[in-house]
């Protein structure tokens, strides 16, 4: 297996399904968790075509609660799975197309240098599905979402109650492993003001005190002096992959 999506999810029966056609032309398999679902997300998992692993929680605890632990089953599920590289995606998350359909000549590129830890630029959509807010270029973050399978996966350097863990286990993390690219992923978990607030409101919820965030949550419903750019052409992303309710 050369490349397994792998995801932690909860009460995601409206973004899952896109989720899954996202990504599923592009990878060998997806590893899920299931972070004590209410909804119809269990029957979603059970029905993806390539599926390779699954687990679910039975005790529902806040949000993110299990975060960690979360990214330590799915890392052993791809270690278990003789899976070559992972590739993280949230459900409201979206890889730009040209990426996806060069996924296995990217990691050949990342052996080629020594860099087995891929970087993506995060641009958050805003007020539709075809804009993004433009930030300056040293304020655009950087995830590191694709990786190669380390021989050992640890998260001890991290509160198994931490909030923001990075998908990477400990021994990637050193400066020297990371490859930071132009490739896009594009957030539309902002994409409305009232989706924006919603997120605000979980976050301040879990996290009252910016104990795992000390620049707190103040900008996700920042509104100020916010500008948008269009998507170029040749940056899309998949639009078909995302509710229907969004493309209006």
């Amino acid at each position: 297996m050369r490349t397994l999506a792998i995801i932690a999810l909860r009460d995601e029966e409206r973004y899952a399904p896109g989720y899954f056609d996202h990504l599923r032309r592009f990878v060998d398999g997806f590893a899920v968790v299931d972070d004590g679902s209410l909804d119809k997300t269990p029957l979603i998992i059970r029905q993806e075509p390539k599926l390779k692993f699954s687990f679910r929680r039975d005790v529902r605890e806040p949000d993110h609660f299990f975060e960690v632990d979360n990214r330590e089953i799915l890392m052993n599920a791809a270690k278990d799975l003789n899976a070559e590289w992972v590739l993280c995606c949230d459900t409201d998350e979206r890889y730009e197309t040209p990426f996806l359909e060069k996924i296995n000549s990217v990691q050949d590129e990342a052996d080629k240098i020594g860099k087995p830890v891929v970087g993506f630029r995060v641009l958050s959509l805003r007020e539709s599905l075809k804009t993004y807010y433009a930030v300056e270029q040293s304020r655009i973050l950087t995830k590191f979402l694709m990786f190669r399978v380390p021989n050992e996966i640890s998260y001890a350097d991290r509160p198994r109650r931490a909030l923001h863990t990075p998908w990477l286990p400990a021994g990637l993390r050193d400066q020297h492993l990371l490859w930071s690219t132009e490739y896009r992923v594009y957030h539309f978990c902002s994409l409305r003001a009232e989706d924006r607030r919603r997120r605000y409101e979980k976050f301040k919820r879990i996290d009252p005190d910016n104990k795992w965030q000390p620049i707190g949550y103040d900008h996700l419903i920042q509104e100020d002096g916010v500008r948008l750019k269009e998507i170029e052409p040749g940056r899309e992303f998949d639009l078909h992959s995302v509710p229907p309710d969004l493309l209006t």
